[in-house]
């Protein structure tokens, strides 16, 4: 009876933290900008239009305080112009 007591509170003490500090979600998985950019959409929106999607590039031109171009290649839909309402500083 002790070892069977023993073994739950041992369950608990493992399965509680984890229970009260969740893990923190996974990153989700970047889409190429070349993926958000080309459409073969008649109305030449992007196949993200209205999501929220995760993305990877380098700055290579800041407009401002609030605009900046981000680029992930050379080729044709390889670069965003990005816009955010306040600064990027």
């Amino acid at each position: 009876m002790k070892n069977r007591i023993l073994t739950i509170f041992t369950i608990l003490a493992i399965l509680l933290p984890l229970m009260a500090f969740p893990q923190a979600a996974s990153a989700a998985t970047p889409v190429s900008i070349y993926d958000i950019q080309y459409t073969t959409d008649s109305s030449g929106d992007s196949p993200y239009t209205s999501e929220t999607v995760t993305t990877q590039g380098v700055v290579t031109a800041v407009f401002g305080s609030n605009y900046v171009w981000i680029q992930d290649g050379s080729g044709p839909w390889s670069g965003l112009y990005i816009y955010k309402l306040s600064n990027f500083n």
